[in-house]
């Protein structure tokens, strides 16, 4: 009986390991992913179902004259001026909760970008 408790136990330990050793690659992918975005000219913010901001570049809080992480679970209403909201709002509500279609839409601005924008690159 002990040896089955022991052999739980080394198991156990075993994968505690493996759950820190992914945490830790998770956490290093997400602070090269933070870099990378806050280094790129476009606004990025991810946006959840419930309209509140899960995350925004640097690019995105200087436009909007803010902090990153005072951005962070924010209502968008409360970012974005009402004239903004309000022209902004179809898109979001068409693209809440459907993230690959949003990872498609940044794709598109951001080739638009690079070519309506050369210069600012």
């Amino acid at each position: 009986m002990n040896e089955e408790y022991l052999a739980l136990n080394e198991e156990l330990m075993q994968s505690n390991e493996q759950l820190f050793n992914a945490k830790s690659v998770i956490e290093e992918r997400e602070n090269l992913l933070t870099q990378i975005t806050d280094n790129v000219p476009e606004f990025i913010s991810l946006i959840n179902n419930d309209f509140e901001y899960e995350f925004a570049n640097n690019g995105y809080a200087r436009a909007f004259r803010s902090d990153k992480e005072e951005i962070r679970g924010q209502k968008v209403n409360n970012i974005l001026d009402k004239e903004t909201y309000d022209k902004a709002f179809p898109f979001f509500s068409t693209v809440v909760g459907r993230r690959k279609r949003i990872v498609r839409k940044l794709a598109t601005i951001s080739r638009w970008t690079r070519t309506h924008y050369p210069h600012k690159l």
